[in-house]
Order: structure tokens, then C-alpha cells, then sequence
């Protein structure tokens, strides 16, 4: 018996999860580890409760803001979702020149720790509210350093072809950095293991 239902891989679960949706030829595209990210602007000052929503209408904004097309990865793309993390980006409003990229945790917004995110896939929820505290360090199982922010998934949630998805994050009152100088920009990566378009064979 095979065992990618015992104990399936990365690669067994999209195979099998994009099979379903209909996208049987995954299987036969290259291997890859896939990173996608999107930022959006973060306003200044004291904030109500507020919901900021990645990867939705991505197809507005350009490099360096994201390297995801429309919302949804492209033909022969799948991933895994195996990791995240957020960052608070800062951009002198003169030069438009990108001048600092800190975690979420060393950006001087201690609330914004009591976030909660959750993923949804063509708008159906796919991992429920979960506490931007599990992030820090302090409550990170697998921080190997004081300032690790990455969000490890205990569950590879796939995530189909030509399918999109969001994440959102809501936050607590906060009071967010202000400059005159300065736009401030938050962002979302996610990482994995995917599949790339291979037209011409298998590799």
C-alpha cells in the first residue's frame, strides 16, 4: 500500500489536493520551493480595530510591492503552505527609497502582537483565527534566535492553481509609527513547497 496517505509529503498532498480540483497535470511539473509576498500600506498613527487583507487584488500593485501576478498562483503552480511571516517596511516619501525592513516584533507596535490571521482559499476559511503571539519567539517553538518570526504550520494547507487566496490580519487599537518623512508598509510572506510550469519536461 502506498504511503502517501499515512503519511503523506509535501509533494503527495499537492498532487493529490490539485487532482481533485481538476488540475491532474501538476504532477508532471517541476518541483520547487515557492515564496510569495505582498505589502500594503500601513496608516500612521492611533488605529482603530482594523483588518488588512494580502494577496487580494495584487494585480494593483508591482514589484518591489509583491511578486504575485492577480490574487492566485499561475498555471502549473501549486504549493504547500509551510511557513509565514509578517514585517513592517518604511519608505522615505522624497526618494521613494526602501529604507528598513523589521519583523512585526521589532517595529515598535508591541499590540499589533495581539493580531489574529487566518487563510482563506476561493473565500472558503482554511486556517481559523490564529494569534500573532504563537509568531514571537517567546511563544515560537521553533525560534532558534531572539528576534525569529517565522510561523511554522503543523498542517501543509495546499494551495491550488489558478485559485485565489488571502490572507487577513486583525489588529487591536494600536498606534502605529508616524513621520512626515516616511511611509510605513506591512507585509506578508509565505513559503513552501510547490510546482513550477515545466513545458518542455520534467526536471
Amino acid at each position: 500500500m502506498s504511503n502517501d496517505f499515512r503519511n503523506p509529503t509535501a509533494q503527495a498532498k499537492i498532487v493529490d489536493t490539485t487532482t481533485k480540483f481538476g488540475a491532474p497535470g501538476i504532477r508532471k511539473q517541476q518541483g520547487s520551493t515557492i515564496v510569495k509576498y505582498d505589502i500594503i500600506p500601513l496608516p500612521e498613527g492611533l488605529q482603530p480595530v482594523s483588518t488588512y487583507t494580502f494577496f487580494f487584488d495584487s494585480q494593483t500593485r508591482a514589484f518591489p510591492f509583491t511578486n504575485l501576478t492577480d490574487g492566485k498562483l499561475q498555471v502549473g503552480e501549486a504549493m504547500a503552505l509551510e511557513r509565514m511571516y509578517l514585517f513592517i517596511v518604511s519608505q522615505q516619501v522624497d526618494t521613494g527609497q526602501f529604507n528598513n525592513v523589521q519583523s512585526i516584533d521589532t517595529a515598535g507596535i508591541p499590540g499589533m502582537s495581539l493580531s489574529i490571521f487566518q487563510f482563506a482559499i476561493a473565500n472558503s476559511v482554511v486556517i481559523k483565527a490564529t494569534p500573532v503571539t504563537s509568531i514571537k519567539p517567546q511563544f515560537n517553538r521553533y525560534a532558534y534566535f531572539a528576534d525569529y518570526n517565522v510561523y511554522h504550520f503543523d498542517t501543509d494547507v495546499v494551495i491550488p492553481t489558478l485559485i485565489e487566496f488571502t490572507m487577513t490580519l486583525k489588529v487591536p487599537i494600536v498606534v502605529n509609527p508616524t513621520s512626515v518623512t516616511l511611509n510605513y508598509y506591512i507585509g506578508c510572506t509565505i513559503e513552501g513547497t510547490g510546482s513550477i510550469l515545466a513545458p518542455r519536461s520534467t526536471f
